[in-house]
């Protein structure tokens, strides 16, 4: 079967979201395709629990936006459907606690909005190209192959697809950050997030003490502002070496769900708070952070994140600060100032070998470290539209510098 396009997006995920609206909003002809039933990728296949990357860090008790446009809308829309508000943490931290349910609720309106034809259950094979573009994407749609004809290609897999296909260059990492597990509980007592993690560490830690409790179940944390009537959603940090290989994924599937069944009988019989809970809801996928990347035309460096570096092609701007998982570890969080930000540039989106790709989400072109930022939903929202917005531009044939101008401005407009 054949089918064309004159964009096509890899991956509906934040940032394939982002970008299929954006170039659907230009008037081209828009084919997304996503491997599973429905989009959001980790937002809602791994159920991440918080959108980061939306606000300023700051000590101010409101939570300030720190880009406008598609990013801002679409999370406004995901608070009023989760009926939510934002969390302030640790340092200055503000993200938006969320609703699973309600992300895939926007996410279906803003593609049927706007008129994106979307092909589920695809999973991409294969690619055909020349020395500079790429020509198709061979595709399963329901396990039956359909070739996609198409002019631009925007890739927002989250693991650089066409790059491992061979269209453009990888980047890859000997071992990648840490995986972790998202799980539900209902019947559990509190409310407040710091007395139950106080509850969850002294339990675990007395555990270990005896030998009771396996120390690589110890990465357990309840998610902020996602409790309500005694239901709560937990992230269980997976200390496995994170690979970019089936076998690797399998690995951490198979220890997360061994994992929760352990914790689950665990706290009900060593926790007041646990006694009548049970393990209510358990995430399709493992939350992989990151992975291989693309080669672009620059490459976003951990310093440009800390020293907040501004340029005038920047078409996103991360917020979040360095949160770096290794295997078992705390997070390393390293932070720039305070009501600041850095700029993300266009040519982190755009590849170096190929020239009708682009690229979006948590595998831009950029160091490991400065990825431990720009991975965030609320970035990859930004950086989504942007590609989206890119590749529309280049269809059309217009300057790249207006339309990195019509990106910023619209970002601009909080």
């Amino acid at each position: 079967m054949e089918k064309s396009a004159d964009i096509l997006v890899i991956g509906g995920g934040s940032a394939g979201i982002a970008a299929a609206v954006a170039a659907a909003r230009s008037g081209a002809h828009v084919v997304l395709l996503e491997k599973n039933t429905y989009a959001g990728g980790n937002a809602t296949a791994a159920y991440v629990g918080t959108i980061c990357g939306l606000y300023y860090r700051n000590k101010a008790r409101e939570a300030r936006f720190v880009m406008g446009g598609f990013t801002k809308d679409f999370a406004l829309q995901v608070q009023h459907a989760s009926n939510s508000q934002p969390f302030q943490f640790g340092q200055g931290l503000h993200f938006l606690p969320y609703k699973r349910s309600a992300f895939m609720e926007v996410a279906d309106k803003q593609l049927r909005q706007n008129k994106v034809n979307v092909f589920y259950n695809a999973d991409v094979k294969a690619i055909k190209m020349d020395s500079q573009s790429i020509h198709s994407v061979l595709a399963l749609v329901e396990n039956k192959p359909v070739n996609f004809t198409t002019k631009k290609v925007i890739d927002t897999s989250g693991n650089a697809l066409t790059a491992q296909l061979g269209a453009g260059m990888l980047v890859e990492e000997k071992n990648y950050q840490a995986a972790a597990q998202v799980f539900g509980m209902c019947g559990v007592k509190t409310v407040d997030n710091s007395i139950l993690n106080l509850s969850i560490i002294r339990t675990i830690q007395k555990g270990m003490a005896t030998g009771d409790f396996p120390t690589e179940y110890k990465r357990l944390s309840a998610i902020p502002g996602t409790y309500e009537n005694g239901f709560l959603f937990f992230k269980l940090g997976i200390p496995l070496q994170v690979e970019n290989t089936s076998a690797s994924k399998s690995s951490l599937e198979i220890f997360s769900k061994e994992a929760i069944q352990f914790l689950e009988r665990y706290l009900q019989n060593h926790c007041d708070l646990f006694a009548n809970a049970q393990v209510h809801m358990i995430a399709p996928e493992v939350g992989i952070r990151t992975g291989p990347r693309n080669e672009g035309k620059e490459v976003l460096l951990k310093k440009d994140v800390l020293d907040a570096k501004k340029r005038d092609a920047g078409i996103a701007r991360g917020a979040w600060p360095i949160e770096f998982w290794a295997p078992g570890e705390n997070p390393r969080m390293e932070y720039f100032e305070e009501d600041d930000y850095y700029d993300i540039p266009a040519y982190c989106l755009v590849s170096a070998t190929v020239e009708n790709l682009f690229f979006a989400g948590r595998h831009i072109s950029a160091e490991e470290d400065a990825i431990a930022s720009a991975r965030v939903i609320g970035t990859c929202l930004a950086t989504g539209f942007a590609a989206g917005k890119m590749a529309a531009g280049k269809l059309e044939n217009q300057p790249e510098k207006e339309t990195i101008r019509k990106i910023r401005e619209e970002i601009a407009n909080i």
